[in-house]
């Protein structure tokens, strides 16, 4: 599935001098197949369907067949914001597991109106009551999210090691998971509690699971600080062999 602003990329995909693409996969497990078929047309939304059947949503998708996807802008995984890496991290996450899909979209949309009630806080406090309510459900959205992450890189953390040294024979590889939520229940609602007047001042939740981050270590050294782009290019693809014998 594709994403991009206005569309563009879905353009991109069209052929010069065409109205329209049309795309189509047929997915082989065991004694069973599916078919996939993706209609791009310029000025609507893609069509998909599986096995004929028309489906609303692309993430109907997921599940059905498992992507690694290698590409130059993958080079700067390493180096570039936590989001980035955290979108990579998602993105195969969901691919797996349509629950985490559902967690994580939970979790958002809940972040989303607790940072709007901070804002709100500054004329209605007769609202921050309320606020307890939005911090539990972050917590139990945000520790489902957590163990799913947490389980899906310590095994990549098992492997990545072997794979960097089998391949470029020298270098010691491994990954660091780096969350908020790596506390008990308890802990968490206590660290809501004492940020909340950083939080009112910046109109954001300044802690939680949206805040995650992997660290890439060479040698005892971040790779982000002190790693060439060849260390850091061998590292991703260390990283992304890791996934697919995962996935």
């Amino acid at each position: 599935t594709t994403r991009s602003h206005n569309g563009q990329r879905d353009r991109d995909m069209i052929r010069f001098g065409t109205q329209e693409a049309h795309i189509k996969s047929i997915v082989r497990r065991q004694n069973s197949h599916q078919t996939i078929d993706i209609h791009l047309k310029k000025g609507r939304k893609k069509g998909i369907a599986i096995n004929r059947v028309p489906v609303k949503r692309a993430s109907d998708l997921l599940g059905i067949l498992h992507i690694i996807f290698f590409s130059p802008q993958d080079l700067n995984m390493i180096t570039d914001e936590p989001q980035l890496r955290r979108g990579f991290l998602d993105s195969q996450l969901c691919q797996l597991d349509r629950i985490y899909l559902s967690d994580l979209n939970r979790y958002n949309r809940v972040l989303k109106e607790r940072s709007r009630l901070l804002k709100d806080l500054y004329d209605h406090q007769d609202l921050r009551d309320t606020l307890d309510v939005w911090d539990s459900q972050l917590i139990d959205y945000g520790l489902k999210i957590y163990d799913i992450r947490k389980k899906f890189l310590d095994e990549i953390s098992s492997k990545i090691g072997d794979i960097y040294l089998k391949i470029f024979e020298n270098g010691s590889l491994s990954i660091k998971y780096k969350s908020d939520f790596n506390l008990d229940k308890n802990e968490l609602i206590k660290k809501y509690k004492n940020n909340l007047k950083k939080d009112l001042f910046l109109g954001k939740t300044s802690f939680g699971i949206h805040r995650d981050d992997i660290d890439f270590i060479l040698d005892d050294f971040l790779l982000k600080e002190c790693g060439s782009e060849g260390q850091q290019k061998n590292a991703l693809i260390a990283f992304k062999l890791s996934e697919i014998e995962i996935v």
